[in-house]
């Protein structure tokens, strides 16, 4: 038996048949209905597609249409990871206190009261569920993963259950009653009503009853939750009982944010600027951070800067007492964070407070994904005379305008001088962006005004510009978040830039001598661990930036940020 889609309207209706078993309506939310009592089979057909939901059934999805690849069991294990910290989530709903509406009626919370959680102590509330750190080579899926996971947080299943009791007497007039049951707000009853009025499964339901119900049939809901269907007189003297489980997806209100690690360290050093002569200026922000976001997803986790590196426990320590749930993404291990870095004995208690909050979860897989895109080179040119075949790809991506001069606000009134910027690209001699003293908080700003940089002379690095190499690393790091697409011209390919880099273990296998008297030998060899674990990242993504792929990616999204459709509500997912 085969269901036909209804014509298209502003009303909710089904966009495919049983097999699918949803229906989209104008915003893009699906509505699936699943039967609980013995039904026709073109409905218990529709089972399987709600069986499963949070990332473990996005997972497969995407599998199954070909986006993901299938067989990599460390990505597998990771997502069954996540698919239980999101049930774990779901079902410790309330005492995580994640809805902001209910948690904000629950604790009374005003102006006055805020003020005075922030004069007065409040006691620790630390949430009944522990996060997730992910760790693992670069390119093995890991940002991936995890954005899967968010983007299962920003909408919330709703399941109702129908009871519809249908009486038909003979030759009567009959009208029976769908009442649903849940938290269904008035105008997703009316929604839920245009659903039941206007659905082909339905009509094929009561046919079984020998009930011809049309699509012109008037459809009454009350405040009460009841569903009014009249209908033509029938012949047939019946009584049913039907109960039906209806599923539908709707916003959610939780608290949550997902943020590069670098922006969220930005954020709180522009938020301790603010706090100044506070007591305990990083108990406020801490408090402030969880109004905002009860689960934080935090991608890129690498300690580098000695003052990030002294706030750390404190603060988390003051967010895991507030309930905080940390999921986050590194290419390093706990124990490894901050490895050889300024008064690290001061920063070991935030491992300790890490692996107490979160469960440490490898992802040992030894595939870079990003290696494996169509490399199409982009417009990464090697060799120091491609300086004027740079900018003339500039101009042609441009168009018409000519580029000029520009004084951009990066952060906290800071400004940054851009050589050459129009329509949202821009052009920099390497040194000007890494050479100098610019930071994370810059390279942010930067990307705010332009989607496309264009860099000059990329050199190749070594321990004479150590600095400069930190510095582009965090520029890709900035870039890849951002989505930008990247031009430029540099002395070598991405691997050979920081062949000169090595990690401590990795000069060692050099010689059977200390790394020091390895680097005495190779003067612009460059033994650092941190920059050393950073460059395989560095490598990866500029390889990705360069593959058709990404290329076709930023294109399809350029587009539609110049032409964006019109009339269609994205919901609230924000990922930053």
């Amino acid at each position: 038996m085969h269901l036909a889609s209804p014509p298209a309207s502003s009303c909710v209706r089904p966009a495919s048949p049983p097999g699918d078993g949803c229906a989209c309506d104008p915003v893009g939310r699906k509505r699936r209905f699943q039967a609980t009592s013995p039904i026709p089979v073109y409905l218990s057909s529709l089972r399987p597609e709600i069986g499963r939901g949070g990332p473990m059934g996005e997972y497969e999805r995407r599998i199954a249409s070909g986006e993901l690849v299938d067989g990599d069991r460390f990505q597998l294990d990771t997502i069954q990871q996540l698919q239980r910290l999101y049930e774990e989530l779901v079902e410790n709903e309330e005492d995580c206190q994640l809805d902001r509406y209910k948690s904000s009626e629950k604790s009374g919370r005003s102006r006055s009261r805020w003020l005075w959680s922030r004069l007065i102590a409040q006691p620790s509330t630390y949430a009944p569920v522990k996060g997730l750190y992910l760790y693992g080579g670069v390119g093995t899926g890991k940002t991936m993963l995890m954005d899967l996971f968010y983007e299962q947080l920003c909408y919330q299943l709703v399941r109702l259950l129908i009871m519809i009791a249908v009486l038909f007497l003979s030759l009567t007039l009959a009208p029976f009653k769908i009442v649903v049951r849940g938290p269904c707000a008035e105008a997703e009853l009316r929604a839920l009503a245009g659903v039941t009025a206007e659905v082909t499964w339905l009509r094929w339901l009561l046919s079984d009853f020998g009930v011809a119900l049309s699509s012109s049939t008037p459809v009454h809901c009350d405040s009460t939750g009841a569903i009014s269907i009249a209908q033509d007189p029938v012949k047939h003297q019946l009584t049913k009982h039907i109960g039906i489980d209806c599923f539908y997806i709707r916003p959610s209100n939780w608290r949550k944010k997902r943020i590069h690690f670098h922006d969220f360290m930005l954020n709180v050093h522009s938020r301790l600027q603010m706090h100044k002569g506070v007591s305990d200026p990083l108990e406020v922000i801490a408090a402030e951070i969880s109004d905002e976001a009860i689960i934080l997803c935090l991608d890129e986790f690498m300690v580098t800067d000695v003052a990030d590196a002294m706030i750390l426990n404190r603060l988390f320590r003051h967010l895991f007492s507030k309930g905080v749930v940390l999921i986050s993404t590194s290419n390093r291990a706990p124990d490894k964070l901050y490895e050889g870095g300024l008064q690290r004995d001061l920063f070991l208690p935030f491992i300790d407070t890490l692996k107490e909050r979160c469960i440490v979860h490898p992802i040992g897989s030894a595939v870079d994904y990003r290696q494996l895109g169509s490399a199409e080179h982009g417009f990464y040119f090697v060799g120091k005379h491609y300086t004027t075949l740079l900018k003339q790809k500039l101009q042609t991506l441009i168009g018409d305008e000519e580029p000029r001069p520009q004084t951009v606000e990066v952060v906290m009134g800071r400004t940054l001088q851009v050589p050459l910027g129009v329509n949202g690209c821009a052009y920099f001699p390497f040194e000007d962006l890494c050479d100098r003293p610019i930071g994370a908080a810059d390279y942010f700003g930067l990307f705010k005004k332009f989607h496309t940089l264009a860099i000059d002379g990329v050199p190749k690095f070594g321990s004479s510009n150590r600095t400069a190499a930190y510095r582009f690393v965090t520029l890709v790091d900035v870039m890849y978040e951002n989505k930008a697409r990247l031009l430029c011209t540099a002395e070598a390919g991405p691997t050979e830039l920081f062949e000169n880099i090595v990690t401590v273990g990795e000069a060692q296998k050099f010689s059977p001598r200390s790394s020091r008297s390895q680097k005495s030998d190779d003067p612009d060899l460059c033994v650092d661990n941190e920059l050393g674990f950073a460059k395989d990242r560095t490598i990866s993504r500029l390889t990705e930036i360069n593959s058709k792929e990404y290329l076709e990616d930023f294109e399809a999204r350029l587009r539609q940020q110049q032409h964006p459709l019109q009339g269609v509500d994205n919901g609230d997912v924000v990922l930053a």
